[in-house]
């Protein structure tokens, strides 16, 4: 299991019967937290970071880098999503070329990241802003990949929290080869998602916290 990873699907052994009780997608030390334990790290966050990525490809160990990052702090208050201060979000200088397919999945091209900032200080400036705050992403573990290569200092699994695992739990999700996109999980809880189709990591974020904030009425 690579850095970072979540422990999710169970593993074939005797851990895979609790299941049941247990939230995927949040992770401590390579153990499951129980659904009461996941409960009270959610109903206690005051204040959230939601994260997202856009990258070259799928791997950062076989040379893929970010390309764009973006994140913001959210409050859940009176019921309501409101945002804490500006929304942070720049191109990153991957130091290669951007394929094709990914230049018109995102709309991001090389000459648009050229004076980008370095992968170093983009993720260090994420890891500072985020300080204690629990993260929120969709399918985090993508990001997180990124997010934590070759750096000493990692983003812990126990303060993360994976809207793409909530929404498949929350929601009595039966069938478990639905579509994993943001757009997909966003259409079915009745979240408006993208216009245009582009992956942005800008307006991601705004989709993610909204799908958080549903699943949070049912869950606390």
């Amino acid at each position: 299991m690579e850095e970072g990873e979540y422990l999710y699907p169970p593993p074939s052994n005797s851990e895979s019967t609790l299941s049941h009780n247990i939230l995927p997608g949040i992770v401590a030390e390579q153990k499951y937290i129980h659904l009461r334990r996941a409960k009270k790290l959610i109903s206690s966050c005051k204040d959230f970071v939601v994260c997202d990525v856009e990258t070259t490809g799928f791997s950062p160990r076989y040379g893929d880098r970010i390309i764009e990052i973006a994140y913001q702090k959210y409050r859940i208050h009176d019921d309501e999503l409101k945002k804490i201060g500006k929304t942070h979000c720049f191109f990153v200088n991957p130091g290669r070329s951007i394929p094709q397919v990914v230049q018109e999945l995102t709309g991001i091209t090389d000459a648009k990241v050229k004076d980008g900032v370095s992968q170093s200080k983009a993720k260090e400036s994420f890891k500072k802003f985020l300080g204690d705050n629990i993260i929120v992403g969709h399918n985090f573990q993508f990001d997180l990949r990124f997010l934590n290569y070759r750096f000493r200092d990692k983003i812990k699994g126990d303060k993360v929290v994976d809207t793409l695992h909530l929404s498949k739990i929350y929601e009595e999700r039966k069938d478990l080869d639905f579509s994993n996109s943001l757009d997909a999980v966003a259409t079915e809880l009745g979240v408006v998602g993208r216009v245009d189709g582009v992956h942005s990591a800008s307006v991601d974020i705004d989709i993610t916290a909204k799908i958080f904030h549903r699943v949070m009425k049912k869950l606390v």
